[in-house]
């Protein structure tokens, strides 16, 4: 679900196209740092990075789904609330 490969030579984040590298890392490693992500370096020339989910993230992701879900199964719901 969740994995990130980072070259610090040239940036490949299709999924996150629209942050700027110096965010990108900045939230990750906050992200490492409350055990919710791990990070590895693969000591390659390229000098590339990887980040995975731990199993406290991917319960929390799994969470987050399930908030997700609900909230666009009441979506017209919530629209017709906020315009009242």
């Amino acid at each position: 679900m969740f994995d990130v490969l980072l070259d610090r030579d040239r940036p490949k984040r299709s999924a996150v196209s629209q942050i700027s590298r110096k965010v990108l890392t900045e939230e990750l490693r906050s992200l490492e740092g409350n055990g919710l992500v791990l990070r590895a370096e693969l000591g390659d020339e390229r000098k590339r990075v990887r980040y995975a989910l731990t199993p406290k993230g991917k319960g929390l992701a799994e969470i987050l789904g399930q908030m997700f879900t609900w909230a666009m199964e009441h979506r017209p719901e919530i629209r017709l609330s906020q315009s009242a």
